[in-house]
């Protein structure tokens, strides 16, 4: 059995992975694969010698947040005294917020909230100062800046090689209101290799969306809201390339191929 390392808040889990959490942030992970009956116990290899180093201050305080957020709705509280929404999703760049403190407050959306995370987390950076010429640029200028290794971002081609604290950054290609959509890694599990060697992966992601993954931490007792959470979604690759991805682990969501909608891993090169 592999072990791998993240920095996640102990959630509901999966009825089907065992977790045994020995500290707060840090917790074994282990699935056996279904399909075939090799065991198949594939991490994040977070100490890889080809890997490029990162500053990872934005990851940590996205799940620092997210766990503020936790133990405000935990307590019931979703709305402060002037009936407005700690947690919400949906703000245009001039009106978008996010409050680190306690209480904790985001109203913004995937991308929004992304820029504005960055900039608290790297005193003086700005979207702008690493390349984009926008200053709230959205999901799939994202995903181009990443594929074109700009932006002071690095493309991880290779999916086995991501590391917590890698941007996913999605394209949509097949039309909608929305440009794509914007990630935090935060851990990843090969749990399952299907005959053709097409590997699924359990992987847990903060981000600020309308919608919620599966185990999300966004999910309470009678209110479930919206804005920054975290959750599991599916991703799919073979030889290492993303195939697909699935918003959750439900076997109902549809799987998107990269022909509708393409996702680009990026790694901080600072």
């Amino acid at each position: 059995m592999k072990t791998l390392l993240n920095r996640s808040p102990e959630f509901n889990i999966d009825q089907n992975t065992t977790y045994a959490v020995n500290s707060p942030f840090t917790f074994l992970v282990f699935r056996q694969c279904r399909t075939v009956r090799l065991a198949v116990w594939a991490g994040l290899l977070l100490s890889a010698s080809t890997a490029v180093a990162q500053s990872t201050d934005h990851l940590d305080n996205a799940i620092n947040l997210v766990a503020q957020m936790r133990i405000q709705g935990e307590a019931g509280e979703f709305f402060d005294e002037h009936g407005v929404e700690y947690n919400k999703y949906g703000a245009s760049w001039a009106n978008s917020q996010v409050v680190l403190d306690d209480p904790a407050y985001v109203h913004a959306v995937c991308s929004n909230f992304y820029i504005r995370l960055m900039m608290q987390s790297y005193p003086g950076w700005t979207a702008k100062g690493a390349g984009f010429v926008s200053t709230s640029p959205n999901s799939a200028t994202i995903h181009d800046a990443i594929q074109s290794n700009a932006c002071l971002y690095s493309r991880v081609d290779d999916f086995t090689t991501a590391q917590p604290g890698d941007v996913l950054a999605i394209k949509y290609l097949d039309g909608g209101s929305s440009s794509g959509h914007t990630m935090i890694l935060q851990s990843a599990t090969a749990d399952e290799v299907f005959e053709d060697g097409t590997v699924r992966w359990s992987v847990l992601v903060v981000d600020c969306s309308s919608g919620v993954h599966t185990n999300d931490s966004r999910v309470f007792p009678g209110y479930t809201s919206s804005g920054v959470g975290s959750g599991f979604m599916n991703f799919y690759t073979l030889d290492g390339e993303i195939t697909g991805y699935s918003w959750s682990q439900s076997k109902y969501s549809k799987i998107y191929a990269p022909t509708a909608r393409v996702i680009a891993v990026g790694r901080l090169t600072f």
